[in-house]
């Protein structure tokens, strides 16, 4: 799809297709239209939301559709910027979140 330096700025987020309210609107459309209603199904007990933009997009909508009882918790992007250090917590982090169930 990308080559070369497309394809870096493209990786970096800095050749996204939607940004800011555009990019929260899509998310939500997402999930009012088809994602919401396939995890609600599914009847959860932990849902993990990954990517801060997401979570900050559409975590109340996911809150308020799901319940009280069902943990929602978020984390980074796998390819988010981080340190070894900071790569080692976040992989033990979504581990200890998935073994939890």
């Amino acid at each position: 799809m990308f080559k070369g330096k497309e394809e870096s700025k493209a990786v970096q987020g800095r050749d996204r297709l939607a940004r800011g309210t555009a990019y929260e609107s899509v998310l939500r459309t997402c999930w009012d239209s088809y994602v919401g209603a396939a995890v609600r199904a599914a009847a959860p007990d932990l849902i993990v939301v990954i990517g801060r933009q997401v979570a900050d997009a559409i975590g109340h909508t996911v809150r308020r559709d799901l319940g009280a009882d069902v943990r929602i918790d978020a984390v980074k992007q796998p390819n988010a910027h981080m340190s070894a250090t900071e790569r080692a917590q976040y992989r033990r982090r979504v581990f200890d979140l998935c073994r939890a169930r």
